[in-house]
């Protein structure tokens, strides 16, 4: 599903691009539509108006402009840096699933949005953690911030730590493929 830059419609008359998402950080959900008329002129929309994706084409039931809140601004050709300031390259892609952004994609790799710690001109991204948040435990758990802490609380993280298949921490950009 490609959404920036194609062209949106309502009632079947194109009304101008979408030119960037507003994403929220925390989730990764896409909230908003920024869009551009032909005119040049910015404005939001909310991203439940979206009906259908095409690949050249986005369809709208309505056409009501909002003020966004807690979103950020994604667009292609924006640049990625680690948390200590390494060039990691420029959004070519995102990767969306159920309207959610799951990874960037650069030049150089992609990155899962989950990294991602700030972003206004660039993409800002917060140090690897040094442990494997998200991964599912044999309980049908994941492994959470909470769960660590009662682990050493309790002093059981090196059973909570054996109990996990292997696992591998990967950097910020894996390769393509």
């Amino acid at each position: 599903m490609r959404v920036i830059h194609n062209t949106f419609y309502v009632n079947n008359v194109p009304r101008g691009t979408c030119s960037r998402l507003g994403v929220s950080l925390k989730t990764g959900a896409i909230k908003y539509l920024f869009c551009l008329t032909d005119e040049n002129k910015e404005f939001a929309l909310n991203a439940t108006a979206l009906l259908s994706v095409d690949d050249f084409r986005l369809e709208l039931s309505s056409f009501r402009s909002v003020i966004p809140k807690n979103a950020v601004k994604i667009s292609l050709g924006q640049p990625v840096y680690s948390h200590n300031g390494v060039y990691l390259g420029a959004i070519q892609n995102a990767t969306q699933s159920n309207m959610r952004i799951t990874d960037l994609v650069t030049e150089k790799g992609v990155i899962p949005f989950s990294f991602v710690q700030a972003c206004a001109d660039a993409i800002i991204l917060r140090k690897p953690l040094p442990y494997p948040l998200g991964q599912s435990l044999p309980t049908a758990q994941y492994v959470t911030r909470p769960l660590l802490k009662e682990a050493i609380k309790e002093n059981t993280l090196i059973k909570l730590t054996l109990s996990l298949s292997p696992f591998k921490l990967y950097g910020y950009v894996t390769e393509n493929g």
